[in-house]
């Protein structure tokens, strides 16, 4: 492997003053991990703040979400564009609470990623199985259908 890659998502966790205090202190901590990409995933409100904070660092940032279309009556959604807009590299997509609570299914996801791409925006595509689908021995089959 090249350069892995390692991502911290924060999922709903951290606000204003903890995102500037652990960012400012993450870039002068990290700065010597030059083998390695860095992304980290804030709240979506804390984006711009975190892409000024990591400007001319080692440390990128990812969205933990992306809507497929690139405009419209989507409420509460982000687009590519929003995304790199606010110095994104990277977006998450695929996550298992957003499959489960969310409904997102293997085919949105999907539209996903091909925006992101179409977007020059890096998708982070996540897999998994619940529990249940591990013990039942169908985890192969399982990611492959994602």
């Amino acid at each position: 492997m090249k350069n892995p890659l390692v991502v911290g998502n924060w999922k709903l966790h951290h606000n204003l003053a903890e995102t500037v205090d652990f960012l400012s202190r993450a870039v002068v901590l990290l700065k010597s991990y030059t083998d390695v990409k860095i992304v980290i995933a804030p709240v979506a409100t804390l984006l711009y703040l975190a892409t000024e904070k990591t400007k001319n660092s080692n440390v990128s940032i990812a969205a933990q979400n992306v809507y497929f279309k690139s405009e419209g009556a989507f409420t509460g959604e982000w687009s590519v564009l929003n995304l790199t807009e606010l110095g994104c590299k990277y977006v998450i997509v695929g996550h298992s609470e957003r499959r489960q609570y969310f409904n997102e299914t293997n085919e949105t996801v999907a539209l996903k990623v091909k925006t992101c791409f179409e977007g020059n925006i890096s998708p982070i595509v996540c897999l998994g199985e619940s529990l249940e689908i591990r013990k039942t021995g169908q985890t192969r089959r399982f990611l492959q259908e994602q």
